[in-house]
């Protein structure tokens, strides 16, 4: 018999697994357009207060670029891995 326990997580503990879990998902996508010969860049389009995926890309070795207002009028930071 296995027996699990569950139990409820503080905000900084949930923080942390997210970011991991982010973190884990893009490196595996990064991994995957290495890969693929005809990638030639990663794009991520991250809100300005998004401080936690602009983490996650920045250790990654995403490069931010320019910021530009999307289709709802956000402000929007593009983020760039190049593959090749």
């Amino acid at each position: 018999m296995f027996e699990i326990e569950l139990r409820q997580l503080t905000c900084v503990e949930l923080l942390d697994l997210a970011s991991g879990i982010a973190s884990a998902a893009v490196a595996q996508l990064l991994k995957l357009a290495v890969r693929h010969r005809s990638v030639q860049r990663v794009v991520a389009e991250i809100l300005p207060s998004n401080i936690g995926s602009s983490k996650v890309v920045s250790r990654l070795g995403f490069t931010a670029r320019e910021s530009f207002v999307d289709t709802d009028g956000e402000t929007v930071v593009r983020w760039i891995y190049p593959v090749c």
